[in-house]
């Protein structure tokens, strides 16, 4: 029922709340999030729209930093797993165990620092904001410090 009191807050939403885009998990993007993990998949796929739609919010850059950090979290706790993991094989001289462990270690080692890089630039970002005032040039080039 349109009423001028629902009117006035209609209009009053639309000129300065504007809702969230709607975020969904197309089929493809369900599959890629739930095909390594058996059993109910429910909260894995509600989680995956719960980030999407804070990455997509208005604090953006919160959003992202949390993400990230979580991610080098988890990242470094399957580091320490393989480490221990690859400790046992060598104990039990498992060569074929030693070189699987170690592939994976490997790998989330590289993980591990490519994501401590993106966290240390993420904060870095926020303590030094750069102010660039421009009046008039013909070419402008800018060059990261190191």
């Amino acid at each position: 029922m349109n009423t001028p009191a629902n009117s006035h807050a209609l209009e009053t939403l639309g000129e300065h709340n504007q809702p969230e885009p709607r975020l969904g998990l197309s089929w493809l993007d369900r599959f890629a999030a739930t095909s390594l993990v058996s059993g109910q998949t429910t909260g894995l796929e509600a989680w995956a729209v719960d980030e999407a739609r804070a990455l997509a919010g208005t604090d953006r850059s919160g959003a992202r930093l949390r993400l990230l950090s979580r991610s080098l979290a988890i990242t470094t706790a399957q580091v320490r797993t393989l480490e221990a993991l690859l400790g046992q094989a060598l104990a039990r001289r498992d060569a074929r165990g030693v070189d699987l462990v170690n592939r994976s270690l490997s790998a989330a080692t590289r993980r591990l620092c490519r994501l401590a890089a993106e966290h240390r630039a993420e904060t870095m970002l926020q303590q030094r904001p750069a102010v660039v005032a421009v009046g008039h040039a013909c070419n402008v080039t800018i060059r990261a410090g190191g």
